[in-house]
């Protein structure tokens, strides 16, 4: 993932150039999309500050490996370190944040907050949680990462090794230890809400197929079918990716020891990319965040607002308050990033 350094100077291959020039896209992109939030007040809710900070630990992550790319051997031991232990815990902490946003969603459509009302957060004080905990174990394992880089010898198999070989773990071993450990439990974590989330949008689907069938004539049926089809398959293809999918080819990757490496070299151009795709999901194809810069920055170019309202979804159907209250769940979430909090700010 990071340049070579040492004593030898290694000949570059085409990849320690390729990847460099995405993640500097990815820098950008993330920019933009941050540049987004501050402008956009759509974004503001829990789940758009969850973005917003997902995105910044990301792009401080993909600024300390570019740098370790470009420096590579020239770099001396203690700014190979610097960037080293800088990239390694924004990358964890991007990893955290990833994780608070699939639990989020998962809460969102579960039965557990119907449960636990009087457990029930605020937005600013559940964020205040996501924070804590995307800050604080990303910090504590650093913490103990420099620890242990101090104090242990190479004889040791818990030394980290950081900056010995290259501008990150010395070998395959503790690079599981202390970076890819968090991402195989992150990915497992993930996967399961994940899945929870699609059982519990299924029978979201069912139970409202049921009404349908009733006696209940005010519900627009085509309509309303066909829009919500399409939300959920929106919602299934962001929650997928934003989870880490592509995060599944690294470890693959490095299993493997990348080798191939000709045939790594598209997924991890995949992973170098994660901020743009970040980008397009969240700003470029997200219609209110779209139109609301186009107002405040274009207005000449922005669409009539009567023309791109939201279809309400308010539910007339004839059925019990928590069927209603699903039905409208299941209309307002339109996407990962455009998931309205069910909380009030």
């Amino acid at each position: 993932m990071c340049a070579d350094s040492g004593t030898g100077r290694p000949k570059k291959e085409i990849h320690h150039y390729i990847y460099p020039v995405f993640m500097i896209f990815s820098i950008i992109c993330l920019l933009l999309t941050l540049l987004a939030f501050v402008f956009t007040p759509e974004m503001r809710n829990l789940h758009g500050k969850s973005i917003a900070c997902q995105s910044f630990t990301l792009m401080m992550a993909y600024i300390g490996l570019t740098i370790t790319y470009f420096s590579g051997t020239d770099s001396n031991l203690v700014v190979c370190k610097l960037f080293a232990y800088m990239s390694f815990g924004f990358l964890l902490s991007s990893f955290y944040w990833l994780n608070t946003m699939c639990f989020d969603i998962f809460w969102t459509f579960s039965d557990f907050k119907k449960m636990t009302g009087s457990l029930s957060q605020s937005s600013n004080k559940k964020f205040r949680m996501y924070a804590i905990y995307s800050t604080l174990i990303p910090l504590i394992v650093i913490t103990v990462t420099i620890i242990l880089d101090a104090a242990l010898d190479e004889k040791s198999f818990m030394w980290p090794g950081i900056g010995k070989v290259k501008c990150w773990f010395r070998n395959k071993k503790t690079e599981f230890i202390f970076f890819h450990s968090h991402l195989l439990i992150m990915l497992l974590a993930n996967t399961v809400f994940f899945i929870l989330t699609l059982v519990k949008i299924t029978n979201m689907k069912r139970e409202v197929q049921v009404l349908k069938r009733g006696d209940s004539m005010t519900h627009a049926a085509g309509a309303s079918s066909a829009l919500e089809d399409r939300q959920r398959f929106v919602l299934y293809v962001k929650l997928f990716i934003l989870m880490g999918g592509t995060w599944v080819l690294e470890l693959i990757s490095w299993a493997v020891n990348s080798k191939p490496k000709w045939f790594w070299i598209p997924f991890d151009v995949i992973n170098c990319s994660r901020g743009i795709i970040i980008f397009i999901f969240c700003v470029v194809t997200n219609q209110k965040v779209r139109n609301s810069l186009l107002r405040r920055f274009l207005p000449k170019y922005a669409p009539d607002p009567s023309l791109y309202e939201p279809r309400s979804c308010q539910s007339k159907m004839s059925a019990t308050s928590e069927l209603s209250d699903t039905h409208d769940t299941i209309c307002t979430t339109t996407a990962l990033c455009s998931t309205k909090s069910t909380d009030t700010e």
